[in-house]
Formats: C-alpha cells, sequence, structure tokens
C-alpha cells in the first residue's frame, strides 16, 4: 500500500512539473540570406607593436571599407579593435580613400615556406644507414635550393 501511494505521488508530481507547450508564442521564423564577400585590396601601417589595416570588401551589397587596428604588444593576447565599417558609394571612393593613405604602405612579412621530409628509420639495415641516407638527401635538397635562390 506504502508503495502505491509513493508511486501515485511521483506519478503526480512528474505529471504536474511539466511544460504546457500550447501556450508557447509561436517563434517567428528566421532566414538567413548568405552574402559572399571578396577582398579587393588591403593596406597595412605599422607603428611599434601597432598594426593599422584598412580592407576594402566586396560583396553583393556593395563595397565596405573595414579600418582596424591590431595590438601585438603582448603577441600571446593580441587584440583587434574595430575603428570604422564604411559603407563606400562606389570605386571611385574606394580609389580616393586609397590614395589618400600613403602612410599605409607597409607589407607584412611573407610567409616562408618549409619542407619536412620524413625517413621511415624501419627501411634501412640499422640506424646509421638511416642517419646517412638522410643526411645525403638533405644536402641533395639544400644544393637544389640554393643553385636556384630559392632557400636553404
Amino acid at each position: 500500500m506504502q508503495q502505491s501511494l509513493f508511486f501515485s505521488a511521483f506519478l503526480f508530481a512528474l505529471f504536474s512539473c511539466g511544460q504546457n507547450f500550447t501556450n508557447k508564442p509561436q517563434q517567428k521564423s528566421i532566414t538567413q540570406k548568405n552574402v559572399m564577400t571578396k577582398e579587393l585590396w588591403t593596406l597595412y601601417s605599422k607603428q611599434d607593436t601597432i598594426f593599422h589595416v584598412k580592407r576594402l570588401l566586396s560583396s553583393d551589397t556593395g563595397l565596405t571599407l573595414l579600418s582596424y587596428d591590431i595590438n601585438t604588444s603582448e603577441p600571446e593576447a593580441a587584440s583587434q579593435t574595430f575603428i570604422s565599417n564604411k559603407i563606400l558609394t562606389n570605386e571611385n571612393e574606394a580609389t580616393s580613400i586609397k590614395s589618400q593613405s600613403p602612410n599605409f604602405n607597409w607589407t607584412p612579412h611573407k610567409e616562408t615556406p618549409t619542407l619536412f621530409v620524413q625517413i621511415d628509420g624501419s627501411a634501412f639495415k640499422d640506424e646509421m644507414q638511416a642517419l646517412t641516407v638522410r643526411q645525403d638527401i638533405e644536402q641533395k635538397i639544400e644544393t637544389a635550393l640554393k643553385s636556384k635562390d630559392l632557400g636553404e
């Protein structure tokens, strides 16, 4: 008897805690339109550890000039601060802004490609043979890169 009373109380509590889904307000259907953007140009200016950036983007909605600063005084916690987001009327306005920014002439460092060559040591009879082959391959790659001034 005590079990059935406990079970009845449990069922009552379970049903009384349920939400009434019929009283929920109707959610509006939201459709998003994906806008494809293309970067037309980017200008950089460097001042100590602050990089000033101007980016011209083109999309279906028109031209947008983004201006922002990147603070790298603490490289592990670099921060970006947006200054403006300006809609431009035409490309002539963009060209005018670009020509009025002569101090934006800094070029970021070009990334140096790195080539990794891995040799499976189990393909050789011992570690010394693997080391000899590796050094031989390194020398050939370095000679080929240096001969064409492509790296070392």
